[in-house]
């Protein structure tokens, strides 16, 4: 192998090494949650405001459902959560 064909050898590797590395920095230990809000008859609950609470540490979230009944946390930190919804009219789920 010449000079120059182990020179194109080791930027091939640099590169492929430096892709990788930024695939590994993207990793996280968060996550997302999501769920659909529905009234006893299956129809959407719209603006609900739903609750997740982090059971060690106690620090609570909040969202509001969609026109679809849709809630969405994103950036969950890991760990055992309770949630509740309400909602003007509903008992407390």
């Amino acid at each position: 192998m010449n000079r120059l064909g182990i020179s194109r050898l080791i930027a091939i590797v640099f590169c492929v090494l430096v892709l990788m590395n930024g695939t590994a920095v993207a990793q996280t230990s968060r996550g997302t949650l999501t769920g659909v809000i529905t009234d006893p008859t299956g129809a959407a609950v719209v603006t609900a405001t739903v609750t997740i609470t982090h059971l060690d540490t106690n620090v609570k979230r909040q969202t509001i459902t969609n026109d679809a009944g849709v809630y969405r946390f994103d950036a969950v930190d890991l760990g055992t959560y309770s949630l509740s919804v309400q909602k003007t009219g509903f008992s407390e789920a």
